[in-house]
């Protein structure tokens, strides 16, 4: 598995990361593990503000996985906000 759940200033949400070439006609992420190099918070912080920060959409914090290496939330702040959040969207369907 890969992927970032990320909490912003303006929500929270989740980015797949892809290895390979865009899917053609996909406008979102394409080659992201390559784009964010060495698997580690400091890259995949660069990443995100890069991607859509600080101004904006400031960056809160991150919980990142790329196969076998897991960057937990900084704070648990972060980590209770993204989980209500996605409570909330389950009980909304």
């Amino acid at each position: 598995m890969r992927y970032i759940e990320v909490v912003g200033g303006l929500g929270v949400w989740r980015v797949e990361l892809n290895e390979g070439e865009p899917v053609t006609g996909y406008t979102g992420f394409g080659r992201e593990v390559l784009e964010i190099g060495e698997f580690t918070r400091e890259n995949v912080a660069k990443f995100l503000e890069i991607r859509g920060g600080p101004g904006d959409f400031p960056i809160q914090d991150f919980h990142a996985v790329c196969d076998d290496i897991d960057i937990p939330w900084a704070t648990k702040d972060g980590f209770d906000c993204y989980q209500a959040s996605m409570v909330a969207r389950k009980l909304k369907h």
